[in-house]
């Protein structure tokens, strides 16, 4: 497969493709993304006016959704498939925005492998 000229879309579609293929494996376990609840401080539902002044009525709290799942590998990164396609993108693209990407991602895989395989 060539990736030389990978935008990040198409990174984002390899890597979901090999959480998948790994995933339906028994090769590693996917995490659900964790969804968080935030008050912000710029956003209010309304202001009012009082003693000269306006102030805001009351918060709106927001949702917000971690882009991106965490998982757990469960064999050693050799015995995963399509992990070289993912070498290829850290080491062969030319894109400046995916090779970032794609280490940052191999590292998350090699980080992520569980306790037990180290010893």
């Amino acid at each position: 497969m060539d990736v030389r000229n990978l935008v990040p879309v198409g990174f984002d579609f390899l890597q979901q493709y090999f959480l998948t293929v790994n995933e339906s494996a028994k090769k590693l376990i996917k995490s659900q993304a964790v969804k968080k609840t935030e008050t912000k401080g710029q956003s209010y539902a309304g202001y009012t006016y009082l003693n000269g002044s306006y102030i805001p009525l009351k918060p709106i709290k927001q949702d917000k959704t971690e882009k991106q799942g965490t998982f757990k590998v469960l064999k050693h990164p050799h015995e995963l498939d399509k992990l070289e396609i993912v070498w290829d993108m850290a080491l062969q693209c030319m894109n400046p925005e995916v090779v970032p990407k794609a280490i940052e991602f191999l590292i998350k895989v090699y980080y992520s492998i569980d306790g037990d395989l180290a010893d």
